[in-house]
């Protein structure tokens, strides 16, 4: 019975030993798997990073040609120089924008047979007589641009100024007699106002004075309107021209400012910060690693003592079932001798 009592405290001992590691396989089981899901996510991370390496590299590249290409080294100071071109083509087309819209303007006045621009002064004393005054009166430039070419031609003989001037059909006495308006600030220059009556009488006032300019011939001479409409429809066509590659060239500037600032704030500001991180998921996914193979020999490890618990067990049973069988037979013998004892 002895026997029997100490087989049965050592099978007990193994199967809770047994017990013990399997509890501790399972833990290991699931600490290898969680491992296992981990690295996945690094694996992962890793690849978005590298990927992350290999896109900065690609631009890096690009920013690199761009920066030979404007003579800047550095992706900040190629964004600079790329800024100060923009904001000078932008200049430079408000200047050859403006070149044009005076040329197509003009050349609208030559269409109208009014080849000089009316001055600014001109129209505010024209507009100040009908206003304030309530006179009658125009442009020099309007009653050229309704009257026929030999009327225009004699006229502008006698009266050359009269492109720039303000003619008052009524009531030029009275205003030759206004010192106060006379007086009033237009412009920086004098603008004469001649009477409608000295227009047509034929009269020459500007015996002995000589005016410069060339827009005369422009109102008598259809050749010479021809001639200059021509040259500047050739004008109008060149500032359409240098307008049109200076927009392209900013729609360049654009773009190339577009791709620095997007490797500056996207790639190069992180550059750092990705490497650093690189660098600690590939020392961290080491440490996984190492503690994946450990898990791994401490599973084979529980296996082995599981199956050895389970095959000394075995043998127990069998230790166990022989000394059943032996307690037994020692108990049948003693009955036997107890009942030849009293036989006797």
């Amino acid at each position: 019975r002895k026997a029997h009592r100490q087989v049965q405290e050592k099978a007990e001992a193994l199967k809770n030993e047994a017990d013990e590691a399997r509890k501790a396989l399972e833990v290991c089981i699931r600490n290898l798997n969680q491992a296992e899901a981990d690295k996945k996510i690094f694996d992962a991370r890793k690849l978005q990073i590298k990927t992350f390496f290999d896109e900065h590299e690609q631009l890096n590249a690009i920013v690199g040609r761009l920066a030979e290409i404007y003579g800047a080294s550095g992706s900040e100071k190629l964004k600079t120089v790329i800024t100060r071109r923009f904001k000078n083509a932008a200049a430079d087309i408000c200047v050859h924008n403006e070149r044009k819209t005076a040329l197509e303007t003009y050349l609208g006045q030559l269409d109208e047979n009014n080849p000089a621009a009316v001055p600014r002064a001109v129209t505010e004393i024209v507009e100040n007589l009908r206003r304030s005054n309530h006179f009658k009166c125009m442009c020099g430039s309007e009653y050229l641009k309704a009257a026929d070419e030999e009327r225009r031609g004699e006229v502008l003989e006698r009266l050359p100024f009269l492109p720039y001037a303000v003619i008052v059909s009524e009531g030029f006495a009275s205003l030759a007699g206004d010192t106060h308006f006379l007086e009033k600030y237009f412009a920086d220059f004098t603008t004469p106002i001649v009477s409608m009556q000295t227009v047509e009488s034929g009269e020459n006032i500007c015996g002995g004075i000589l005016f410069t300019g060339d827009k005369r011939r422009l109102y008598v001479d259809e050749k010479a309107v021809s001639e200059e409409k021509e040259k500047i429809q050739k004008q109008i066509s060149e500032e359409a021209s240098a307008l049109k590659r200076l927009l392209d060239q900013q729609e360049t500037y654009l773009a190339d400012l577009e791709q620095v600032h997007y490797f500056m704030n996207r790639y190069e500001k992180v550059y750092a910060q990705k490497l650093s991180e690189l660098d600690a998921l590939e020392r961290r996914n080491l440490d996984e690693q190492k503690a994946a193979e450990a898990m791994k020999t401490e599973i084979e490890r529980l296996t082995l003592c599981i199956e050895a618990a389970h095959q000394a067990e075995d043998r127990l049973r069998e230790e166990e079932k022989e000394a059943a069988y032996k307690c037994t037979v020692s108990e049948k013998m003693i009955e036997v001798r107890g009942e030849l004892t009293e036989a006797v």
